[in-house]
């Protein structure tokens, strides 16, 4: 039977590339603190970004990404001043929040290191969401370089 417009297919939406993207939680402390802030509010996302003049989907990213604080080039002062206006937080709470989700490793502490990578179960992983129903030679080649490459780095 043909499917209807409106009925949408059940699989999970996977860019073009394969590559899936992990996000979590709110963990770190800049997210934390933001996301306390709106919930007390009672801001939706939406309406958050809206007030301090960024897209919705760039928040969201803000409030869920794994390494947990915005990227530099993406987070300019004047969010910061937005951000403390909007959620009525002190510049200087933000800012000690976002040094403390950046934390910086000095000489005399060493780095936990890296989970190890599956590069296996990686490939296997991008090839089973990919969606098309053959797959070029030089791209199953080219992705298992890019997988070994990354997994002898950690």
């Amino acid at each position: 039977m043909p499917r209807l417009i409106t009925q949408r297919k059940t699989l999970r939406r996977v860019p073009p590339c394969g590559r899936l993207i992990h996000y979590r939680a709110p963990h770190s402390p800049f997210q934390k603190l933001i996301d306390s802030a709106r919930h007390r509010l009672r801001f939706s996302v939406r309406d958050l970004a809206r007030r301090i003049q960024v897209s919705q989907s760039t928040l969201w990213i803000w409030l869920h990404s794994e390494n947990g604080f915005p990227h530099p080039k993406a987070f300019r002062p004047e969010h910061l001043d937005q951000l403390s206006r909007a959620l009525s937080i002190s510049k200087t709470a933000i800012r000690h929040a976002l040094d403390a989700s950046r934390h910086l490793y000095t000489a005399r502490e060493k780095r936990t290191p890296p989970a190890a990578l599956d590069a296996f179960q990686s490939f296997i992983d991008i090839l089973d969401h990919d969606c098309r129903q053959t797959v070029s030679r030089s791209y199953v080649v080219n992705l298992a370089k890019k997988l070994y490459s990354g997994a002898r780095r950690q």
